[in-house]
């Protein structure tokens, strides 16, 4: 604009005006970075920040408008900011690939646009495995799916993710995914000629679409046969994003067909009472983390058994079990050695003794051992709880006074040769060796001092009367105890009460209204004046008789006996 004035003559003149425009077309260049990775979060989700920068030469670079848009599928986000070099924060992301679209608007009105990538990495998968054991077949080999070591394995986000699973962290082609093919390494495709020669020889996997799992070869006929009988291995877990983990696994072999040309080694035994006794008819188990394991063998006649056949270079435990006849050779006794031991008058003379004493289990001999075991012979529980009947003890270890812990199972360690694992028999409770051990169910008829008599006096009894029976003995003498049992005919068993003894409610019990069965024992040899009464039967009559037909001794099953002074050692 110009103006024209006489300065002269001062007045305005005249006025000329000049317009000079200038239009950017050029549109801004967007600077960012075009690939971006990050992870999520434990809560798998994470955010993502971009500051993206513009710059123009034009002079626009007043005004600029910023969208940014982020696209997974047909989920996305989009933000706006203006001015240069704006944080723009996206929020809520899960794993995947994103793409992400620039688009800038400068001051001039120029739009300019450009695209990026963000990868978000989730979180690996968890592996979950076992250890396997197989058998190959009469070739040397065993073909074996990765799958087969899963044990639940899992995503750690979203759990409808897929998973696949590999051996030592090799991958299928992922564009072939869905077909079957042999692969190796890191997706490498094996084809042609060489397939069958590469998956023989253990190296390349083939690819299990329906399952997806990967299988492979093992065995002495695979490769350089190092994979039998013994391997390490991995197992690899994948997801659809190409995120994995592994878990070392154990593939243990057998060869039972002779493809391999091991022979193998034996394992066998005696088993023997603390008397020197061979006991026949246990089961006897030896275990392994193999297949066809664990195996069983019974003793014979003379206590032996034996594993033939046994594959070399695994571990293995051997164990021997009986809980047939709770009751064989557990008697009244018993209960006065363990009183004896327990009141310290006379300790158990042997670590088996011991054991046997031990019916509760808990590494100690206690009150209620005795408790138990009385009411094992009362007939008032047919168990000793979760304790066996029979326990079997390493016969090479050497036991003190205090027997635990001791050895029930015998451990070979990467087995090499043959080996011999003898055990000794301990029968529970049985503080005497009056076990029948290769007949349980017969017990010993072992006579105790037949000679103790016990006595009362005859007579009538009408219905319905309440009458006290005095039980007398002429020879108690030196007694440490007895067990009976009383059968009653029209009967009824209402109380017992000791008179020249101590008898308490858990040395007697009542099998019904008319049988009765008592185990009395003591510490100390007790005797009693002859014709003392030792204790009293308090009966209801429920029918009219007399006493010598009304009552009798029971041998069904208690074994009447008595323990004197001669039979205590």
């Amino acid at each position: 604009r110009f103006e024209y004035i006489d300065w002269c003559n001062p007045e305005w003149s005249a006025c000329l005006s000049t317009v000079y425009k200038y239009e950017d077309e050029t549109p801004a260049e967007i600077e960012v970075t075009m690939s971006d990775t990050i992870s999520v979060s434990a809560d798998c989700e994470t955010s993502w920040t971009v500051v993206p920068h513009g710059e123009d030469a034009g002079g626009c670079d007043v005004g600029f408008h910023w969208e940014v848009s982020l696209v997974r599928g047909d989920l996305g986000q989009r933000k706006f900011a203006t001015g240069n070099d704006p944080k723009i924060t996206f929020t809520d992301l899960y794993a995947g690939k994103y793409t992400v679209y620039y688009k800038l608007t400068d001051g001039c009105g120029n739009v300019s646009e450009k695209e990026g990538m963000l990868v978000v990495l989730g979180k690996d998968p968890t592996p979950y495995c076992i250890n396997l054991s197989s058998a190959v077949m009469k070739n040397g080999v065993v073909e074996l799916w990765a799958r087969d070591f899963d044990k639940g394995s899992y995503p750690n986000c979203r759990r409808d993710t897929i998973l696949y699973f590999t051996f030592d962290n090799a991958h299928p082609v992922w564009s072939k995914i869905d077909k079957y093919h042999y692969f190796m390494g890191d997706g490498i495709e094996v084809t042609g000629a060489d397939t069958a020669t590469l998956y023989l020889a253990g190296i390349a996997q083939k690819w299990i679409p329906g399952t997806k799992t990967s299988g492979k070869l093992f065995g002495c006929g695979v490769g350089d046969g190092s994979s039998f009988p013994v391997s390490k291995l991995k197992m690899t877990v994948w997801d659809a994003e190409g995120l994995s983990d592994y878990c070392e696994v154990t593939l243990s072999l057998i060869d039972s067909q002779g493809a391999c040309g091991e022979a193998g080694v034996t394992i066998g035994g005696q088993i023997t009472t603390p008397a020197g006794e061979a006991m026949e008819g246990v089961e006897v188990s030896l275990d392994a983390e193999l297949a066809e394991y664990p195996r069983r063998s019974m003793t014979d006649e003379k206590g032996e058994y034996m594993f033939t056949s046994v594959a070399k270079g695994f571990d293995y435990e051997v164990k021997a079990e009986s809980d047939r006849d709770v009751r064989n050779g557990v008697n009244t006794l018993d209960l006065v050695y363990l009183q004896r031991h327990i009141l310290g008058t006379r300790k158990l003379g042997s670590p088996y003794k011991m054991i046997a004493a031990d019916v509760s289990g808990d590494e100690a001999i206690r009150v209620e051992d005795l408790v138990a075991l009385r009411k094992l012979i009362l007939g008032v529980t047919e168990t000793l709880g979760d304790t066996k009947s029979w326990k079997f003890v390493d016969k090479s270890q050497t036991m003190g006074n205090q027997p635990w812990p001791f050895r029930e199972t015998m451990s070979h360690a990467s087995l090499e040769e043959s080996g011999i694992d003898n055990f000794v028999a301990v029968k529970m409770g049985d503080l005497n060796g009056s076990a029948q051990v290769n007949n349980a169910n017969t017990i010993k008829n072992i006579q105790r001092n037949a000679g103790l008599v016990f006595s009362m006096d005859d007579r009538a009894v009408t219905k319905g009367e309440v009458i006290e029976i005095a039980i007398n003995s002429e020879n108690f003498r030196e007694v440490y105890g007895f067990q009976m049992g009383l059968q009653m005919k029209g009967l009824e068993i209402m109380d017992v009460e000791g008179r020249g003894i101590d008898i308490t409610k858990d040395q007697y019990a009542k099998v019904d209204k008319n049988s009765l069965r008592l185990s009395w024992s003591s510490h100390t040899a007790q005797s009693i004046r002859p014709e003392s009464t030792i204790m009293i039967l308090r009966l209801k009559a429920e029918q009219s008789g007399q006493l010598s037909e009304m009552i009798g001794i029971d041998n069904s099953f208690l074994n009447s006996e008595a323990y004197t002074g001669s039979d205590i050692t």
